[in-house]
């Protein structure tokens, strides 16, 4: 995860997130994972296929991925509430590539497109048709920002991001996440967002011959409004 000196958004700041344009913050745009060979060729080569970042997941065994696992994990997770690339503009991403590694031509000219650091979701937990869990107003955020994108704030941004559209757009009374302890720097960036560490999971995690505990961490409406300066009536 990333770091930013400054981490907690003001109000205005807040409510640069409007009706015309809710899907960008400061430095960064989020576009929604298309069905298409481009955006699977993201997911498995940037995120399933990193390691490091597969290992921050907590509860998965580390071992080798290969495409046909990812696509099917990247079709449940398109069926989420929210699930994003977190992308930088074209004119700061990579060589204005599209996606990851090619130019776009529309016609007979090149048209840059935004570059893919990251992705993100928020789910209610409600994709499984069997179940329903609306009425408790609850969301799980998960985020994560390839290696190269890391150290640049970008994870601050996204996921100050994420708890705004969720308060804002999909009324959300409860946000929550996890990390496994090992990931400090993860733990770092989300209390200094404002979440509050609730529980602990002890020894939930095997990794390297070592049991690490599973940290929970939630922010609540009520405490969301406080820190962007919002009443009941939005101002």
């Amino acid at each position: 995860m990333s770091k930013m000196s400054t981490t907690i958004m003001t109000s205005a700041e807040s409510r640069s997130l409007n009706l015309t344009d809710p899907f960008q913050s400061k430095r960064l745009i989020y576009r929604g994972i298309e069905d298409n060979e481009d955006d699977k060729i993201i997911f498995d080569e940037k995120i399933q296929k990193d390691p490091i970042s597969y290992a921050y997941c907590g509860s998965l065994i580390q071992r080798p991925q290969n495409r046909r696992a990812s696509d099917k994990i990247l079709s449940s997770l398109r069926e989420y509430t929210l699930a994003v690339y977190i992308c930088l503009p074209p004119s700061e991403g990579d060589d204005g590539k599209d996606g990851d590694g090619t130019e776009a031509v529309e016609g007979k000219e090149k048209k840059k497109s935004p570059t893919v650091v990251g992705m993100m979701t928020l789910n209610d937990g409600t994709c499984d048709e069997a179940h329903y869990f609306h009425q408790h107003r609850h969301m799980d955020l998960e985020i994560f920002i390839a290696e190269q994108y890391q150290d640049k704030g970008y994870g601050t941004e996204a996921v100050n991001w994420g708890l705004d559209w969720a308060f804002r757009f999909a009324g959300a009374h409860r946000v929550y996440l996890c990390t496994v302890a090992f990931n400090e720097r993860a733990s770092h960036l989300y209390e200094k967002v404002g979440f509050k560490l609730e529980g602990r999971f002890r020894e939930q995690v095997f990794y390297d011959r070592r049991w690490w505990d599973l940290l929970w961490y939630s922010m609540l409406e009520h405490e969301w409004e406080e820190l962007r300066g919002w009443n009941k009536d939005g101002l």
